[in-house]
This record gives C-alpha cells, sequence and structure tokens, in this order.
C-alpha cells in the first residue's frame, strides 16, 4: 500500500483539529432521551446538551449512581432546568443490571432517543 498523499494528511489534521462542526439546534421538546455513561465526559456533555434542547425527560444511566447525582445538578443547574434528569443505575458489566434497566426503559410511556455511550470495564470480569 502506498504512503499517504501529504495533502490529505494535512486535511485530515485541518479538520480534525482547526473545523468545529455545528451543534444540533433541533428542538426536543416532548421527548424522552436516555444516555449510557452520562455522569462524566462525553456522556455527560450529550446528556447536557439534550438538556440545552429542551428534552421532556433525559435519563441519566450511570454505574455510579451517586456520581450520576451530581452529573444530575451539574447539568440542571448550568442550564436552567430542574427536574428534568433522573438518574437510573446501570453496570454494563452485570447482565441483571441490564435487564432491570431494560425493562425500566419498557415502562416509560415513550423513548425516543438510546445515546450508548457506557463503556465496558475491562479490568472488571462479566457477572451473569
Amino acid at each position: 500500500m502506498p504512503p499517504p498523499d501529504i495533502s490529505s494528511v494535512l486535511t485530515f489534521f485541518y479538520h480534525q483539529f482547526l473545523v468545529t462542526p455545528p451543534l444540533p439546534t433541533e428542538s426536543c421538546a416532548g421527548k424522552t432521551v436516555a444516555v449510557t455513561g452520562a455522569n462524566i465526559g462525553l456522556g455527560k456533555e450529550s446528556a447536557r446538551h439534550y438538556v440545552r434542547l429542551g428534552t421532556d425527560k433525559v435519563i441519566l444511566a450511570c454505574r455510579n449512581v451517586e456520581a450520576g447525582r451530581e452529573a444530575k445538578d451539574d447539568i440542571e443547574k448550568s442550564e436552567g432546568r430542574a427536574g428534568v434528569c433522573e438518574v437510573w443505575s446501570l453496570d454494563m458489566c452485570d447482565y441483571s443490571s441490564l435487564k432491570m434497566f431494560v425493562d425500566r426503559l419498557k415502562g416509560l410511556e415513550r423513548l425516543d432517543i438510546v445515546l450508548l455511550n457506557a463503556g465496558k470495564d475491562t479490568n472488571r470480569e462479566p457477572r451473569v
């Protein structure tokens, strides 16, 4: 395989580091969104953005529920929208936790978006 053309490499770096894509602005009013791994990083910022877009309910699915509550408080405070987030327990390495989470989702009146952001903790053995 030939080496990449220098212009394609420069184009990649230009777009990777200097171009910011526009944020979505479409209203999410009336929608319910679930975000896994929502207590930190990209999951937390994604949940924050859904709150900013007017989503009626944002479910923060977190392994660490206390960290999820802190994320909920931070998101609602920064966006000025109290009561829009709910923290639900979800451990992706625990099959029974996954089943309980899915069963709880099935009980919702509606679920419009699920953002599967959580990673698996590879230092832990899966529990069945």
